[in-house]
């Protein structure tokens, strides 16, 4: 094994509020701000990983959704609407090049994707699915899981990029939208095995008074950490594109 790199560095944000707010309100004021800010975090955190995610397996091993028992398809703009859905045979397609790579499960056990809930509808559908409150043996689940294919668990964001999305929402990617056949819209998803990606912590991430300002007459509070992601087996992921 070899010793690899990943870079840190200074994330946050904060809000202020006066006196007067604080007072007026009829609601306590920080304590929602406290609220908003752990979202914030949880969301810059959130997407920091995905980018990570979805970029290691595009450097490496991207598939396009096929129907089960169709021909595969080899690029994004033959993605057709309602035909090249997310499907198990896509899902043993990604398998397929994890097992080559000898790509580790976590656990020695599983495999980790993450979806749309969008692509994950059509997975439903399928006779090998299993929801998570069918499975056989007690597991810790995981927050978001929403079911299993032999190895495979399944996580459901909406956070997962695609072209549907609107352009304000953290979900969309320009370059997916329209990219489809006859201008379908493109929906990513990852599979993933252990040790793919790693995030570091230089400093657990915290709430933190601003102190005092204008004579206590303003009153801020942020969160601020020092993290970083980077991906640590790019051939241990596939990056899969579906309608």
């Amino acid at each position: 094994s070899a010793m690899k790199d990943i870079t840190v560095q200074e994330y946050g944000n904060a809000v202020s509020v006066t006196e007067m707010t604080l007072k007026a309100s009829f609601v306590n004021v920080m304590e929602q701000a406290v609220i908003q800010l752990s979202r914030d975090l949880a969301l810059v955190v959130d997407i920091l990983l995905r980018d990570t995610a979805l970029a290691g397996g595009d450097e490496t091993s991207t598939i396009y959704g096929r129907q089960t028992g169709g021909a595969k398809i080899a690029a994004r703009n033959a993605i057709e609407a309602n035909v090249n859905t997310l499907t198990v045979a896509t899902i043993k397609d990604a398998l397929e090049i994890l097992a080559t790579n000898n790509a580790p499960r976590w656990n020695a056990d599983y495999y980790i994707c993450f979806v749309h809930p969008h692509q994950s509808r059509t997975l439903r559908d399928d006779p090998a699915w299993i929801n998570i409150s069918n499975y056989g043996a007690p597991t810790a689940q995981f927050y978001g899981e929403i079911g299993r294919i032999d190895n495979v668990r399944f996580i459901e964001t909406t956070l997962m990029c695609n072209g549907a999305a609107a352009e304000e929402d953290d979900a969309y990617k320009e370059e997916l939208k329209a990219a489809g056949k006859e201008g379908a819209n493109v929906y990513q998803a990852v599979l993933f095995g252990e040790n793919y990606y790693g995030f570091a912590i230089g400093m657990e991430a915290e709430i933190r008074d601003g102190g005092i300002i204008d004579f206590s007459r303003e009153h801020s509070i942020a969160w601020y950490g020092i993290f970083g992601a980077g991906c640590l087996n790019p051939e241990y992921g596939v990056v899969i594109e579906t309608a």
